[in-house]
């Protein structure tokens, strides 16, 4: 059964209940931390999880980890109007 964990850009690290990680999740959690996407750390007690500026879904160790922008949906929203000249159409 796979459990989710909702993290928020830029989160502290935090280590949460898993399995063992296969071969391949791994290599996986391996390429994720060499990228900056996501630091995943396998420890006695878990994976110890500190999040970046990468907003997304992954499953590692029977563990879906969700990671949610840092800003709220409607400042986004103000924000990508401006950044992209949006406010003249909505």
């Amino acid at each position: 059964m796979t459990s989710r964990q909702v993290f928020r850009e830029w989160e502290r690290p935090r280590t949460i209940q898993a399995e063992a990680l296969s071969d391949s999740e791994q290599a996986l959690a391996r390429k994720l931390r060499e990228s900056g996407r996501l630091s995943v750390n396998e420890t006695r007690q878990g994976l110890e999880v500190a999040t970046t500026s990468w907003v997304g879904r992954i499953v590692l160790g029977g563990v879906e980890i969700s990671i949610q922008p840092k800003i709220k949906a409607a400042p986004l929203v103000q924000l990508l109007r401006y950044a992209f000249g949006w406010s003249a159409f909505c």
